[in-house]
């Protein structure tokens, strides 16, 4: 294997110093106050005190069991449910239709911000949502809103669901991709000839290889389900709510000594990710020995397809919710005046549309750092991946470096990283905030460009260069057309999971800064429905309007390219 240039590592290790001394800096922000010490509120000597005065209140330790538990089944219930779809879909009879109807969908399933699905869900089940509109007083006999209603839901089961909406199609992205590695008709061959069911096969064959695969992006998603601010303020529970909006809670406090329990809080909510790790890790090796324990005694799990079958009909049921819901926001978002007792609106208009300066600006800032800091993340992964696409060890370095930003909690990471943009002056402007999204673009970007570096084969480049090209030339006329629904994949999903960033913009924006997220997550926990539905149409709307033009781009640039094909992801 031949070594990396001085040129690449170089490039390397500066954006990658770039990634990993913010990550630092905002540690050492938190954990700082957290030890007693913020000099610029007058403590200047390291004690407990802080972890004493956030452990004295009974609602943190109820809210650590709450995001425990329910990061915990969120994470668990999405891989089970992505197991299900996966192995489904591909079953004979509807395997390669299902397959790339699976991968039409998986670009707007995924643009789909947190916070949409949340107020989409709020919209459905609240005590006057639309669910309660569609039966009443027909089935209920009310002709007014019950006293009672799903949201917010002190259980936190609707956070779980709002989590698995949102997490189901982003492993099942990860899946397929990986699945495309294996044959898995050789295995569903060798499955049968020996008298077991194709689900078991995928069980105890074809899944944990695939699994394996996906690890880091699975332990990201437990670590976000973990540390879930949005989605909780909409969602619930809330008496006590979960530890991170706790937290928050706390660093919005009007007294401003209440910061050093909130850090306390922020540093327990990293101990917190830490446990649920473990556990998560404690339970894969349960698993793997119960798998390999079910191949040396060759059972056939006679069950297992039956329980398939109603695991995919309650997927298939949550989703037509989740459907109803997203209807719902589009009808309250074009509404005049709604009643309890009609189905729909009476008087349909753009009353909750202003179209003002302010509107135009929050909308412009969306897409100037949705769209910037994508393509700033497609510019540094090209950057490495063309010094090191046949480096293995350094891809694997990296990909783990870059994920650092995602199992750290937000709310612990961005609080101290504030601070340190405060001391430098640099909080509150649209650069600072374009680059604390990129610190979450960067990952997802990698996963997409990342496989499809290593996929093409390389000799297309040595015969560019052997007539004559320059590696820039080379890459705009060779790489970039044969890759280039990778590449549109990756913008897509840079611009979907910057739109949805909630606690990195009100940090690093200091509220000078605002996008259609944070007005649509503001607006949604304070109950302005009308207001809160033109907002989550719009966060739908701008990921959308980017997914359908970088797909025409695409499609129109390279239609004449028949290798295209075999590079698809979304």
């Amino acid at each position: 294997m031949t070594r990396i240039p001085a040129f690449g590592m170089m490039i390397i290790c500066f954006t990658l110093a770039i990634i990993i001394l913010p990550v630092f800096g905002g540690l050492l922000g938190v954990l700082l106050p957290a030890l007693g010490y913020f000099p610029a509120l007058g403590y200047d000597a390291f004690s407990g005190d802080a972890f004493t005065a956030f452990l004295d209140n009974p609602a943190s330790w109820r809210g650590m069991f709450h995001a425990l538990y329910i990061g915990l089944i969120a994470s668990l219930l999405s891989i089970l449910f992505v197991f299900v779809i996966l192995s489904a879909g591909t079953q004979a009879g509807m395997g390669q239709k299902l397959m790339i109807w699976h991968r039409r969908l998986m670009g707007p399933l995924i643009a789909l911000p947190h916070s949409t699905i949340a107020i989409a869900l709020l919209f459905l089940l609240a005590p006057s949502g639309w669910l309660v509109r569609l039966i009443s007083p027909e089935l209920t006999g009310w002709s007014r809103p019950p006293p009672f209603g799903f949201v917010p839901d002190q259980t936190g089961w609707l956070l779980i669901i709002g989590l698995m909406s949102k997490e189901i199609p982003f492993l099942l992205f990860i899946a397929l991709s990986q699945s495309q590695r294996l044959a898995i008709q050789n295995y569903q061959q060798l499955g049968a000839s020996f008298s077991y069911h194709p689900i078991v096969v995928w069980a105890l064959i074809i899944w944990p290889q695939i699994y394996a695969q996906m690890r880091l992006p699975m332990l990201a998603v437990l670590a976000y389900s973990l540390s879930v601010v949005d989605m909780a303020l909409i969602l619930g529970p809330t008496l006590p709510p979960p530890l991170s909006v706790l937290v928050l809670q706390g660093f919005h406090d009007a007294d401003l000594s209440a910061r050093l329990p909130a850090s306390a809080g922020a540093s327990l909510q990293i101990a917190l990710i830490i446990v649920g790790i473990t556990l998560w890790l404690i339970g894969e090796r349960i698993m793997r020995a119960l798998t390999n324990r079910l191949l040396a005694h060759g059972k056939r799990l006679s069950l297992l397809p039956a329980i398939s079958k109603f695991l995919f009909s309650a997927i298939s049921l949550m989703f037509f919710l989740l459907c109803l819901g997203l209807l719902a926001i589009a009808l309250w978002a074009f509404s005049s005046r709604w009643s309890f007792r009609d189905k729909i609106p009476s008087d349909f208009g753009l009353r909750y549309w202003d179209f003002d300066l302010a509107f135009g600006t929050l909308v412009a800032d969306t897409m100037v750092i949705a769209i910037g800091a994508s393509l700033l993340a497609i510019a540094i992964c090209v950057l490495w991946l063309e010094h090191i696409a046949a480096h293995k060890k350094a891809i694997s370095l990296i990909t783990v470096l870059l994920f650092i930003p995602l199992f750290v909690p937000q709310i612990s990471l961005l609080f101290g990283l504030q601070v340190a943009l405060s001391w430098s002056y640099l909080d509150g402007y649209l650069a600072t905030v374009l680059f604390t999204h990129l610190l979450y673009i960067l990952p997802y970007v990698w996963l997409t460009l990342a496989p499809a570096y290593q996929g093409h084969d390389p000799n297309y480049m040595h015969l560019a260069y052997m007539m004559g090209y320059s590696r820039v030339r080379a890459f705009i006329s060779v790489r970039l057309p044969m890759l280039g629904h990778s590449f549109a994949s990756a913008m897509i999903l840079g611009v979907a999971v910057s739109i949805a960033l909630y606690l990195p913009t009100i940090f690093a924006g200091s509220g000078k800064v605002n996008t259609v997220t944070v007005e649509a997550v503001t607006l949604a926990a304070g109950g302005a429905r009308g207001p809160s539905a033109s907002a989550a149409m719009m966060q739908m709307l701008l990921p959308f309007c980017v997914f359908l033009l970088v797909r025409l781009l695409v499609a129109w640039r390279y239609k004449g390219l028949s290798l295209m094909q075999s590079h698809r992801q979304l």
